[in-house]
This record gives C-alpha cells, sequence and structure tokens, in this order.
C-alpha cells in the first residue's frame, strides 16, 4: 500500500518532551503501518541528538545547525514529503492512540478528496492531566492551531506553503491562505490530539494576539 500520511515533527531544545512525541506517532503505525516520521531538528543545543538516535531506525531526521523557526522548518519538511497527505506534531505535544484509526480512513477514501481532516483537541499540563477539549469544530478556531490536523500536500504547496519567516502565527497564515483557495475541510468532534500548554509555549507570548491581528489584515488587504 501506498503510504498515504507524513508526521513530521518540529522541535528545538524539547529533549525532555520529544521522546514522547516521537512514541506516540510510531504507535499510530497500528493503524496505518506506512506512515513516514520525519523529525526536524532547528538547531537544538540540548540533548535532543541523544533522543534521535534512540529512534535513527524508525524515523527520518534532519539536523540544522541553525535555529530558525517552526515556519522555516515547516517550510523544509514540506518540500521533502512525498506522502498524499501529512501531520506536524509539535514536539511537546502528543497523538491520542486512536488519532490514525479515525482519521485516515476518511483521508484516504472520501470522494472528493478532503484538503484538511480536523479534530477537537485535550490540553495537558505537565502532568499529562486534562484540563479542557478545545472545539475546532469552526473556521475562527481553527486559525488558532495548526498542528494535529492531516493537510493534503498538494493543497498546502498549491496555496503557497508555509512562511519561512513567521516563528509564530504560521498556522493562521497557513490556513488564511488554505481558505483563500477554498480548500475543504471534514472535522471530527472528538479529542485526538493532545496539546501540551507550558509556561514558555509561544502562543502566550504578549505579542501573539498583535501578530495575528497583522496576518488578517495584510490577508485582507487592509
Amino acid at each position: 500500500m501506498r503510504p498515504l500520511l507524513t508526521i513530521f515533527i518540529p522541535t528545538f531544545n524539547r529533549a525532555e518532551v520529544l521522546g514522547r512525541a516521537i512514541r506516540s506517532a510510531l504507535a499510530q503505525r497500528r493503524y496505518e503501518p506506512t506512515i513516514e516520521i520525519l523529525v526536524l531538528d532547528d538547531g537544538s543545543t540540548d540533548d535532543s541528538d541523544s533522543i534521535l538516535r534512540h529512534y535513527k531506525d524508525d524515523i527520518l531526521a534532519l539536523k540544522f545547525p541553525e535555529n530558525r523557526g517552526v515556519g522555516w522548518a515547516s517550510q523544509e519538511a514540506l518540500g521533502k514529503i512525498e506522502t498524499e497527505y501529512f501531520l506536524r506534531l509539535d514536539s511537546d505535544d502528543f497523538l491520542g492512540e486512536e488519532f490514525a484509526r479515525v482519521l485516515a480512513p476518511i483521508a484516504r477514501l472520501a470522494e472528493p478528496k478532503f484538503d484538511i481532516v480536523s479534530c477537537n483537541y485535550i490540553q495537558v499540563d505537565q502532568r499529562e492531566y486534562r484540563s479542557e477539549v478545545i472545539d475546532l469544530s469552526s473556521s475562527s478556531d481553527l486559525h488558532n492551531f495548526g498542528a494535529g490536523m492531516l493537510l493534503r500536500t498538494e493543497t498546502v504547496n498549491r496555496a503557497g506553503g508555509y512562511n519561512v519567516d513567521l516563528r509564530t502565527r504560521e498556522d493562521l497564515d497557513l490556513h488564511l491562505k488554505l481558505e483563500k483557495a477554498q480548500a475543504s475541510r471534514f472535522h471530527v468532534p472528538i479529542p485526538l490530539y493532545r496539546r501540551y500548554i507550558r509556561d514558555d509555549n509561544l502562543s502566550l507570548k504578549a505579542d501573539h494576539e498583535e501578530k495575528k491581528i497583522r496576518i488578517i489584515r495584510d490577508a485582507q488587504g487592509i
């Protein structure tokens, strides 16, 4: 069977949680044995190398000497993906055990094909304790998130891919491009993605909302 899905994991100095993300990706092969797993180490200076060596027989890992941000790393991954769909898994997040079992058949069997296959999130803390379910049913909710959904590779490339200059809000930028391209979406209202909240999450920085407003205005030509 031709591989359907690539899971790519961009990471920077997340050695303490990177192994968990990789294991959750590997676990999806129980339902989709051909899943390809790509890890892009965006200039880590911690112990990430030893984690990647531990999984070297099961994944493809690429190491870059300089940190250039998640927008750049995501676009670099996109250029290497050959499967019909891909999923970005942030290195401090992880996938629920049933993620591929539920979402992959929709991507494979739907006619016409959906450009986005999404699910809800469970937000967890440092103890992996569930604190909140995030409903991504509406497109406005989806704007805040870029990981944890299947994206059709051809559609993302046609829409223009990731902005390599963005270190935050690269997800919003991509979703606005996909909306402009009239991308279709199928949403499963089940929380299958685990989003890890920590004090230094880039998405919690003070300028995050300001950047969101600027990107929306640029997309609308305001």
